[in-house]
């Protein structure tokens, strides 16, 4: 299961959120992030964000996360 929502700004900033995500294979998460990625980034995200516990960090520090105050951020961009 996984919660989201996108966070909008009066700048016109767009943030994509994943705030809950539970179940098994907790390494399969990082595929389904991808997924996610692409979903916020075509609805106009310019950033996504991951709350939660630090082991996500260690399993998305590869995809270019960065922890904002136990809150992982990345910039997304169309891809190639």
């Amino acid at each position: 299961a996984i919660s989201t929502r996108i966070d909008e700004y009066p700048t016109g900033l767009k943030i994509g959120c994943i705030d809950f995500a539970g179940g098994h294979s907790f390494k399969d998460w990082k595929m389904f992030t991808d997924y996610i990625e692409d979903l916020f980034f075509s609805l106009g995200c310019s950033k996504l964000e991951i709350a939660g516990r630090l082991g996500w960090l260690r399993l998305h520090t590869d995809k270019g996360f960065k922890p904002i105050y136990h809150v992982l951020r990345k910039e997304l961009h169309a891809k190639r």
